[in-house]
């Protein structure tokens, strides 16, 4: 069902009100979307303020150009082809806390998003591998790839990731981790990795 200009106005608004500042944006024509947002031309300060957001990846291109990227802290990417979308991705900086789901690849230029503490790329079916960048996201706490049955190994580079508090590999083909992060706190491996 695709959400209705009403929908998005309502969806905005709450956006703006709550305590979280969370907007949602799926299913929603790329003109329903811009039209809502030229309904809140005048409050630009409060559209500004929105810290968290949940997109369609078909979408990203036209909220990048709506939103303030740069207040943005915590995203959830859903039916994310990366390829297509990262650059815009990219103005992201401030970005804490990623979740993409539906993806087949994450690109190196990954690394271009500093600030990141939290990544989760669970049950991504279809993604084979993580970027060799990763291990340059130097204040990465928490990364999940649990349920990511493709992923057979993780890259060299995740032994430079100094802050990593918590792994979660279940559910992926990795047969054995560097012991360089079997010291972390909170791994969570297969049977066959432990």
């Amino acid at each position: 069902m695709t959400c209705t200009l009403k929908d998005m106005i309502a969806l905005l608004e709450e956006a703006c009100k709550e305590e979280e500042r969370l907007l949602r944006v799926h299913n929603v024509t790329e003109e329903n979307l811009k039209t809502a947002f030229a309904a809140f031309q005048n409050r630009r300060a409060e559209i500004n303020g929105i810290r968290s957001l949940s997109v369609s990846g078909s979408l990203l291109p036209a909220v990048t150009g709506l939103l303030e990227p740069g207040s943005i802290e915590e995203m959830v990417l859903i039916s994310g082809s990366t390829d297509i979308h990262w650059p815009f991705m990219e103005q992201y900086r401030s970005l804490k806390e990623l979740t993409i789901r539906e993806t087949q690849t994450i690109p190196e230029s990954i690394v271009k998003l500093q600030s990141l503490t939290f990544i989760s790329l669970e049950w991504n079916k279809n993604l084979k591998a993580l970027p060799q960048s990763i291990g340059s996201l130097k204040n990465l706490t928490h990364l999940d790839i649990s349920g990511s049955r493709s992923i057979s190994n993780l890259p060299d580079s995740i032994v430079n990731l100094g802050a990593l508090e918590y792994v979660n590999i279940r559910g992926t083909a990795i047969q054995s981790v560097p012991a360089s992060i079997t010291g972390v706190k909170n791994t969570l491996t297969t049977n066959a990795a432990q």
